[in-house]
């Protein structure tokens, strides 16, 4: 015996909410709803704005855990069903005086680890609209674990989930070039010839040689200077001093005027410096015995027309 197809059942009307849930998840639904109802409503001068303003206000409670009373769930449930096409800053106002008349605090629930997934969730797709690329969703810490740094295999997986692609276009918007910075970085992190410690190290030896040099120049000038002092002071009593020499005198005309003592001397120096006058020039004669320079300081003539005058050089000290 056949019977007749029982028809499918059809539920009409709202169906309430349970009492004793959290009230965020509806809260999250309208909060997604009138961000896309804001982004196709909106001109595009003020959609920036608007968007500013809401996520301003959902970062301060979309990672936080409300809990409510079950009349408070069914109130807000029916205030989102019926003011998703409203403004999504009188939807937040009215919530606001909602829970401040019900006396509801706001906590941070650490066992629900479910509904914390679902607001980072919701908190990256809004951030993700606003901005146009993924963010790190923004979690409320404990003071004492602010202070904390992440483990470094952590920090590695992080860094290892980036692509080339994903850099480029971030420094791309940032207004560097990919490839200036390729090689860049390849010169900071070469172990080469090249790379930035063998640079480095190059230029600390380079510097440490030119140190080592200007200490030895230092040291040989120093050196040569004590040398030409007592040079100076053993040669003193073997040398004349011949004065008012011709202005246009030279070497030969000494040597002939000295022709006596030709083997006797070793070096003739003239003197810079002249006479403001006469012109005049001045010459050091340095013999190789004082015997030989006390002899030569007798010697008397002329030179040009000049009475040329000598003297030992260690008389004119005394």
């Amino acid at each position: 015996m056949r019977t007749a197809a029982m028809p499918p059942r059809v539920c009409t009307g709202k169906v309430k909410p349970r009492p004793g849930l959290y009230s965020r998840a509806r809260s999250s639904d309208s909060v997604s709803s009138a961000m896309d109802t804001v982004s196709s409503a909106v001109d595009s001068d003020q959609e920036q704005l608007v968007k500013s303003d809401v996520l301003a206000a959902l970062l301060d409670r979309v990672p936080k855990v409300v809990c409510c009373p079950p009349e408070l769930g069914e109130h807000l449930g029916d205030r989102a069903n019926a003011d998703i096409e409203h403004d999504p800053k009188q939807m937040m106002a009215d919530l606001e005086r909602t829970m401040a008349a019900c006396g509801i605090v706001s906590t941070l629930d650490e066992d629900d680890e479910d509904d914390e997934d679902d607001l980072t969730e919701l908190q990256a797709k809004i951030t993700t609209l606003l901005f146009g690329t993924p963010h790190a969703p923004y979690r409320e810490l404990a003071p004492s674990s602010r202070m904390q740094l992440e483990p470094k295999d952590q920090i590695s997986e992080q860094i290892g989930a980036c692509t080339p692609s994903q850099v480029a276009l971030q420094l791309e918007r940032a207004g560097y070039t990919w490839v200036k910075l390729a090689t860049l970085t390849a010169v900071l992190f070469s172990t080469g010839v090249h790379g930035y410690k063998a640079l480095r190290q190059e230029d600390m030896i380079v510097k440490q040689a030119h140190e080592e040099l200007d200490k030895i120049v230092a040291q040989a000038l120093e050196e040569e200077m004590t040398f030409r002092e007592l040079d100076e002071k053993a040669r003193l009593p073997c040398r004349i001093v011949v004065s008012n020499i011709a202005a246009d005198a030279e070497m030969d005309d000494l040597l002939d005027f000295f022709h006596d003592f030709v083997s006797d001397i070793l070096e003739i120096t003239f003197l810079e410096t002249r006479d403001p006058v006469k012109r005049t020039r001045t010459a050091y004669i340095d013999m190789c015995t004082s015997d030989a320079a006390q002899q030569a300081s007798h010697a008397y003539g002329y030179i040009f027309g000049l009475s040329v005058e000598v003297e030992l050089a260690s008389s004119g000290l005394k």
